[in-house]
């Protein structure tokens, strides 16, 4: 694989409408039709974009990075060979976005037209904390993970966990978006005199659940979410029916990468009064 990006587009050519002659009762009818059969709307070329993602030191395929248009409509993880598919993307200019950790995060200008074919190259740099290896940082992730998923298994309720998968591939906005359209949990405005404007809806009432990012305390509570994109999300745990809700941004889990912390237990958290 070569070290230099060459970015060509994968894309469907669109067949070419042809015209019927067929007698015309009033001219303008006869030129109205002509014109719609030769310029057909822009909004309704839909292309294919097809890629590969890996590491520019090394030239190997970079498995689970994430590929996403900058205007957050779309986004998709790599395969194990590094391949990405993204459908359905508009003819013009667009701004594609590729993140995985470990590695610089990339963006490439391109445009998509009928007329580009191959495959989209991207090459990733690696940043320092790559240098242990890459077996070390995965493992480190892996252990993270591990601990997270002990936690919410030793929690006394009902409990949800979504991943960077999930959230990704659901391009809901936020995550405030995705938990109200994505999960069980009813999001709803507060009552007067509460420190956000977002509660959930539980028990017959609108309650300001405890919200936390990075394992601290979010003060915004619901509204602070509206302030991440979801492609900037790694995890988001959901603790009875939105009673309390964690997240977990790619920043966080880069810092684990490096020396994974143990989360605190849940039962033991002293939380401040607000």
């Amino acid at each position: 694989m070569p070290k230099s990006s060459r970015l060509t587009i994968l894309s469907a050519r669109r067949g070419i409408p042809y015209l019927v002659a067929v007698p015309c009762v009033a001219a303008a009818l006869c030129l109205a039709g002509i014109l719609s059969a030769q310029e057909p709307a822009s909004d309704d070329v839909r292309l294919k974009l097809m890629g590969v993602v890996y590491d520019v030191v090394t030239g190997s395929a970079i498995p689970s990075a994430a590929v996403s248009l900058e205007n957050g409509r779309q986004g998709v993880i790599t395969d194990y060979d590094g391949v990405f598919r993204l459908d359905d993307v508009e003819a013009g200019p667009e701004l594609v976005v590729v993140t995985q950790f470990g590695y610089q995060r990339r963006v490439v200008a391109i445009t998509v037209t009928p007329e580009s074919s191959g495959m989209m190259e991207v090459a990733l740099t690696p940043r320092p904390i790559m240098l242990a290896g890459v077996t070390a940082t995965v493992e480190n992730i892996t252990e993270m993970e591990s601990r997270l998923r002990f936690r919410r298994r030793a929690a006394a309720m009902s409990t949800w966990a979504y991943d960077r998968h999930q959230l990704f591939r659901a391009m809901a906005g936020t995550p405030l978006d995705f938990l109200n359209q994505r999960t069980m949990v009813r999001v709803v405005p507060c009552p007067p005199a509460s420190l956000s404007s977002r509660c959930v809806f539980r028990r017959g009432r609108a309650i300001e659940p405890w919200v936390y990012v990075d394992e601290a305390l979010a003060w915004g509570g619901l509204d602070e979410l509206e302030s991440y994109a979801v492609s900037d999300i790694y995890l988001m745990e959901v603790y009875s029916w939105g009673t309390e809700i964690r997240m977990y941004t790619n920043q966080f889990m880069e810092r684990m990468a490096r020396k994974p912390i143990m989360p605190i237990p849940l039962n033991l958290w002293t939380r401040p009064a607000r």
